[in-house]
């Protein structure tokens, strides 16, 4: 028996992540979970660890994963209380650490020979190991299987069944034609592929800005491509005040124009 799925008002869904929160982290209370059109945001200073609350985060997603992208086709919904609902399309968790245990962290991951600014994943599996040690305070999260999981839904991708083989005159495959054929050329062909690489002076990044001095080559990267896209639109003012991590805003974008 197929059971009805029910579109759910974002507002309803957030209520529901609101108080999921408290169950597993009844310690902080300092979630601001803010619902919008399509979206949920989730924000909050240091506490919890992003990872641990992105696991309450999907227990409420409606919508799979697909190639790395967020799957507008297959509607999964997700169950609560006997029922399917359809929320947002988007869940997101924002962390901002203080500047306070960013330094600390950033000494600690000294002390143990680790760069800070390596990855992501790096900084949080250190911070996670100083809270262990008690370098750091932390705030864990409280065992509840039924309102965390531990990954997005995701839908296996399909292999294509393979292709009957296609024959040219004489019996052989037509591959086996082109091959030949290919073979038979006395130059190599002269293939290559042109990037439409930006002029440095057509873009002007904020770089002495201390906010962003310790960006790698690569968040700079993303940063003009982001500047690019968004031209007067661009909203610097959440990178500098550490709302969101251009590696974050990237990701956003990215799922917003391949979805």
């Amino acid at each position: 028996m197929l059971i009805e799925k029910i579109a759910e008002n974002p507002k309803d869904t957030a209520k529901k992540i609101r108080a999921a929160l408290k169950m597993v982290f009844p310690s902080f209370d300092h979630f601001n979970v803010k619902a919008g059109k399509d979206s949920i945001n989730v924000y909050w200073v240091d506490g919890p660890l992003k990872p641990d609350v992105q696991k309450v985060l999907y227990r409420f997603e409606s919508y799979p994963l697909q190639r790395g992208n967020v799957d507008r086709k297959h509607c999964l919904g997700y169950e609560w209380e006997g029922q399917i609902y359809v929320g947002p399309g988007q869940l997101n968790a924002f962390r901002h650490m203080s500047e306070e245990r960013r330094v600390v962290l950033k000494g600690y991951m000294l002390s143990e020979s680790l760069d800070y600014d390596a990855s992501v994943d790096e900084r949080v599996a250190a911070e996670r190991k100083a809270i262990k040690e008690g370098f750091l305070q932390g705030v864990m999260p409280k065992c509840n299987p039924e309102l965390m999981r531990d990954q997005k839904p995701e839908i296996p991708r399909v292999d294509q069944p393979a292709k009957e083989p296609i024959y040219a005159a004489g019996g052989k495959k037509k591959e086996e034609v082109q091959d030949a054929k290919y073979n038979e050329q006395t130059e190599p062909l002269n293939m290559a592929v042109v990037l439409p690489f930006i002029k440095k002076n057509r873009i002007e990044l904020p770089l002495n800005h201390p906010a962003l001095a310790n960006y790698t080559s690569e968040q700079r990267f993303k940063l003009a491509i982001l500047q690019m896209m968004h031209a007067e639109n661009f909203p610097m003012e959440n990178l500098v005040n550490n709302r969101i991590t251009v590696d974050e805003m990237f990701t956003l974008t990215a799922n917003a124009l391949f979805k």
